[in-house]
């Protein structure tokens, strides 16, 4: 029972510092200001957040600075050296090979690629950022799920709260996959909110749909 309270509240303090690093990426991030936000020494917390996420706190940090960077790439007008330098990157250089290596093209050609259009023209030869869709049966299958309220744009918040309690809770382990839930029109505005959901398959054992992931409410069904 120690043991498993123990786990607990690692993944806790794990998502903890997740919503911290989301809140302040602008900010130094450092390690010891996270083992700061975890109360724990930097030594010790380097090695539990590893275990837990299978990355480094740094490397979190670079993963949702570039996550940024691309949806401002498509969603902005700023140039690439302001997307670039509120990424963290001092030249455009540097920081066109770090999201050349996440996103496998550079960032002039991922903003032309996939820059959302409101006023498509009429003698454009192909839709941008559209993706073909295809229609499948599957089995059922039971999810856990957390949902997600606002901008479809930042469901990636959701993502990091869903796999980090899967990981502790054990989920990966069985299950593979990922899933998101639209409910609602991108297009209509604010205040209107936009309701969607993550979701990951999960294969549960005996007792295993009690734990509940804090404080993101993840749902089974």
């Amino acid at each position: 029972m120690n043991r498993e309270r123990t786990r607990l509240d690692y993944v806790s303090r794990v998502e903890r510092v997740k919503e911290y690093i989301f809140e302040h990426l602008d900010d130094d991030l450092g390690l010891d200001r996270l083992a700061g936000v975890a109360a724990f020494s930097h030594y010790h917390w380097h090695r539990i957040y590893r275990a837990i996420t299978g990355e480094t706190a740094a490397q979190t940090v670079k993963r949702l600075r570039l996550h940024r960077a691309a949806s401002e790439l498509i969603r902005s007008s700023d140039t690439i050296k302001s997307v670039a330098a509120r990424a963290g990157y001092g030249s455009v250089e540097a920081f066109s090979r770090a999201f050349r290596s996440a996103y496998g093209e550079p960032p002039a050609t991922y903003r032309e690629r996939t820059q959302l259009s409101d006023r498509p023209s009429p003698d454009r030869k192909k839709e941008i950022g559209m993706y073909d869709v295809e229609i499948k049966n599957l089995e059922p299958l039971k999810l856990a799920a957390v949902a997600h309220y606002g901008d479809y744009m930042e469901i990636g918040r959701t993502f990091e709260a869903l796999m980090t309690w899967a990981t502790g809770s054990d989920v990966l382990k069985e299950a593979h996959g990922a899933a998101a839930v639209y409910y609602d029109d991108p297009a209509i505005p604010p205040p209107f909110p936009r309701t969607s959901g993550a979701r990951k398959p999960a294969w549960w054992s005996p007792g295993i749909s009690d734990r509940k992931p804090s404080p993101a409410t993840a749902k089974s069904g």
